[in-house]
Order: C-alpha cells, then sequence, then structure tokens
C-alpha cells in the first residue's frame, strides 16, 4: 500500500442541530446530518438551532493568520455569502509549539438560532486563507410535501452530494 502525505492545508464540516459544550474543553455535536437536511414541509421554514463544526487543519511550515470562514445558505450567490467570520490568529500562533506537533488546527463552533432556510438547496461551508477559497463541506437542504405517505423511517438514506 502506497503511503500518501497529508496536504498541507485541508479541513471539514460537521452539520447538526446543537453544539454543546462540557466540562474538560469537550464538545458534543447533537444530532448530525448525513448527506442531506430533509425538510417536511415547505419553504421557507425555520429550524430552531444548526450547528456547524468546522475544523481546518495547516501544516506548521504553511501556516497562514487571518482566516475567513464563508456558511452560504440555500439560494446564495458565488459572490455573498450568508455569513463571514474572521478568524484572526497570531501570525507567530505556531511559535513555540513543540517539534512533534506538526500542523495547527483551527475549529469553528457556529449555532445558528433560529436559521431560516429560505429554499432548497446546498449549506456550503468555505475557508479563505491567503486568497484562495478552500470547500470544507455542504449539506444539501431538500424538503418532502407533508402528506407525503411514506414516514422518514421508510425512506431511502439521502444520496451524498459533491462538497
Amino acid at each position: 500500500m502506497i503511503e500518501v502525505d497529508t496536504p498541507e492545508v485541508y479541513g471539514y464540516t460537521i452539520f447538526c442541530d446543537d453544539i454543546r459544550f462540557e466540562q474538560q474543553g469537550k464538545i458534543t455535536l447533537v444530532g448530525i446530518y448525513g448527506g442531506s437536511l430533509i425538510i417536511h414541509g415547505e419553504f421557507p421554514t425555520t429550524l430552531p438551532k444548526f450547528g456547524i463544526h468546522v475544523n481546518f487543519r495547516q501544516h506548521k511550515s504553511a501556516y497562514a493568520s487571518g482566516l475567513k470562514l464563508l456558511i452560504f445558505l440555500p439560494g446564495d450567490s458565488e459572490e455573498k455569502a450568508s455569513f463571514e467570520i474572521e478568524m484572526d490568529s497570531p501570525p507567530d500562533a505556531v511559535d513555540g509549539l513543540p517539534p512533534t506537533m506538526s500542523v495547527v488546527g483551527t475549529i469553528a463552533n457556529v449555532v445558528l438560532s433560529p436559521l431560516v432556510l429560505p429554499t432548497t438547496g446546498p449549506i456550503k461551508v468555505r475557508m479563505i486563507r491567503d486568497g484562495k477559497l478552500y470547500k470544507l463541506g455542504s449539506l444539501f437542504v431538500e424538503a418532502i410535501a407533508s402528506n407525503d405517505s411514506q414516514s422518514s423511517s421508510e425512506q431511502s438514506p439521502p444520496v451524498a452530494r459533491g462538497s
């Protein structure tokens, strides 16, 4: 088997109903979504809470500060995200890290409460770093008619969509 090196920059997103902060630095992600968020009814719809857990990693040798997190809701244009979050960290954040630590992580826990979803489509999470846009994940929002005779437990699992 060929071992592949970890990319210098990478990340991922977990979408959930809520993020709870526990003692001793732990977090609990409640109601984690797979490939789709299925709405039973019509748009627009309001979720009481919606959590977005973002984990962004940079190799210590390629570290850059001044990150910007972008969250696009269904219906947003590619040019304007619904939420833009500056994630400033000091440029010298990697100084003093142990030599054995080669990757620096930045974690963002975003809870939107309430969250209005205007239409069907993807919720997309992106990070801007050094003028480059990194795709960190997406969750497709779709609706099924509330009078649908098939219960949610009888439905086929959602199909994975691109990030």
